[in-house]
Formats: C-alpha cells, sequence, structure tokens
C-alpha cells in the first residue's frame, strides 16, 4: 500500500469500520466509564481519518507522500487502528439469527483489554496527529517563502520607481 489511490482507500475503509464501531456501541447495554471513553475515542478518530483522506487526496509534494507511504506501511499506523477496530467491532457485533437480534450485547471488555486496544488506538491518533502537523508545517514554510518573494518583489519595485523619478 504505497501509492496515494490505495491509502486513501485504506482510510475509507477505515471511516466505515469507525461508524460500524460506533453504531455497535452505542447498540450496547449500560453506559459504563469505558464504553464512554471508548465511543468518545472512536469518534475523535474519525475526524483525524476524514482530515488524512482529504491530504492524501492531494498528496502531490514527496514529503508528504512519504509520510503518507509510512502511514500505510505493513504493521504501520493504518494498519495497527485497523487491527484494533476490528478486535472492537468482533466483541461488540451483536449476535443475530437471520434479521433478528437474539439479544441486547453487554460490554464485553474488561478494563484490562480495553485500556490496551484505546492505548493502541490513542498511539495511531498521535501518529496522525503528527502527519497532518507536517503538512501544516510545511504550508507554512511554503507560505513564508511566497511572503518573502513578494517583499522582495515590492522593494524591487520601489527601487524601480526610485530610479524613474
Amino acid at each position: 500500500m504505497g501509492d496515494p489511490l490505495s491509502i486513501s482507500a485504506s482510510i475509507a475503509a477505515l471511516l466505515k469500520l469507525t461508524q460500524v464501531v460506533v453504531k455497535f456501541i452505542v447498540e450496547v447495554e449500560g453506559s459504563s466509564n469505558d464504553r464512554n471513553k471508548t465511543l468518545l475515542e472512536v469518534s475523535s478518530i474519525s475526524g483525524l481519518l476524514l482530515s488524512l483522506q482529504d491530504l492524501a487526496a492531494r498528496a502531490d509534494d514527496p514529503g508528504w507522500l512519504s509520510t503518507m507511504k509510512s502511514l500505510g506501511l505493513p504493521g504501520g499506523p493504518l494498519e495497527q487502528l485497523k487491527s484494533a477496530l476490528e478486535h472492537l467491532a468482533d466483541k461488540l457485533a451483536p449476535a443475530r439469527v437471520g434479521k433478528r437480534l437474539l439479544k441486547k450485547l453487554k460490554w464485553p471488555f474488561d478494563k484490562r483489554e480495553i485500556d490496551e486496544i484505546l492505548g493502541s488506538i490513542e498511539r495511531q491518533k498521535t501518529m496522525f496527529l503528527l502527519a497532518i502537523q507536517k503538512d501544516h508545517i510545511a504550508l507554512s514554510a511554503a507560505v513564508q517563502d511566497d511572503v518573502l518573494t513578494i517583499g522582495r518583489g515590492v522593494n524591487e519595485l520601489r527601487l524601480a520607481r526610485k530610479d524613474n523619478e
């Protein structure tokens, strides 16, 4: 998964998976602190994934492209997030027979297990935030270069105007 198109597709698949997990969490009985914390973490990762998807769609800068590729490496942040979300989805999926729900699911995780999953999601969020921050820094540097170029152009115009006076 090295090209921008496959990275974008992976991010889109993760966004769909977060929607499924959120739906399952909402359907779980009870309102434990762990359940609420999980819902918050999974919901917040969606926003970061949307930002990454937008940036991946316009990854024409070689530096940014290498950052996106590093996120999509085997065992990388995108794959680790997928694994954590799939684990949540597998355990939270309600038991069904056909279209009929057998029983409303209770929270299936113990404190240690959910802390490990949330820790993994938090680490991936950090990686995604760093990638987004790198894009912002590159954009700021480009703006600064443009401002300096404009400043030099203005100075040249002033000098040319003085010479013509």
